[in-house]
């Protein structure tokens, strides 16, 4: 099943991204697996006898993996967008290949994230609302450091309250829920990781999803998509037509 890349009220990108869940909700549940899997062994890579250079692994290691996860759910969806299916294999390899290639702006934007989300740091939040495209701008514009977060910003520009509202509340929502298990889970290292991993991960799954649909909405807005990937859309699905004009990036 194809999607058509066109504007969206807020109800419908929140039900596309439901719809999209469950087309590929084999796919991202593999995706979720392999990257709690690898999270709870990085997490017991350290003693706890080192309690601050644990910490500042596990962040690293966070962020890293985290970033991986959501490039590989953001190759997924856009891939199904247009009526294909993507093998694991092939989006986690396009996911650590946009990582590699930007690894420190990836973990900058989730250091932005975490300070806006969790901590609550509400200045960061305008620049980590700004960023909240850049996983689907790299995989799918294959887009890179700075080039990314200009497009992703970019997008973004006159739309930042609808995408706070998509991404934003339930991300600092689910970074709560997440604390509030470590609060209550508190004890058992690897227990206390995997289930606040879990609760973490799978509340930003929807949230990833919502990310992609946005950023296919946004394009649509801005009449900016990208004709090379419009092209590529249409020679998948037999030269049918996507249901745009793609007039390339500003």
């Amino acid at each position: 099943m194809r999607y058509d890349l066109r504007p969206r009220s807020f109800i419908e990108i929140l039900g596309l991204s439901v719809r999209l869940l469950g087309d590929r909700f084999a796919a991202v549940c593999s995706i979720v697996a392999v990257c709690l899997g690898s999270l709870l062994l990085s997490g017991n890579l350290l003693p706890k006898t080192l309690p601050t250079l644990r910490i500042l692994f596990e962040l690293a290691t966070s962020a890293i993996i985290l970033s991986i996860a959501q490039l590989a759910i953001a190759r997924v969806i856009a891939d199904a967008y247009f009526g294909t299916a993507t093998t694991i294999v092939d989006a986690l390899r396009s996911a650590n290949k946009a990582c590699a290639a930007s690894l420190g702006t990836f973990v900058l934007v989730f250091t932005t994230s975490a300070s806006a989300y969790v901590l609550l740091v509400l200045p960061l939040a305008y620049f980590a609302v700004g960023f909240a495209l850049v996983s689907p701008v790299a995989v799918i514009e294959q887009l890179h450091g700075r080039a990314m977060l200009k497009r992703s910003r970019a997008l973004v520009r006159g739309h930042w309250w609808r995408t706070a509202a998509i991404i934003m509340v339930p991300s600092m929502f689910n970074s709560f829920v997440a604390v509030l298990v470590h609060l209550v889970v508190d004890g058992v290292y690897s227990f206390d990781s995997l289930l606040v991993a879990t609760t973490y991960v799978i509340g930003h799954v929807f949230i990833d999803i919502a990310a992609v649909v946005l950023y296919f909405d946004l394009c649509s807005r801005s009449g900016d998509f990208p004709l090379d990937i419009v092209s590529q859309a249409g020679a998948r699905n037999g030269a049918r037509d996507t249901g745009l004009e793609p007039q390339g990036i500003a």
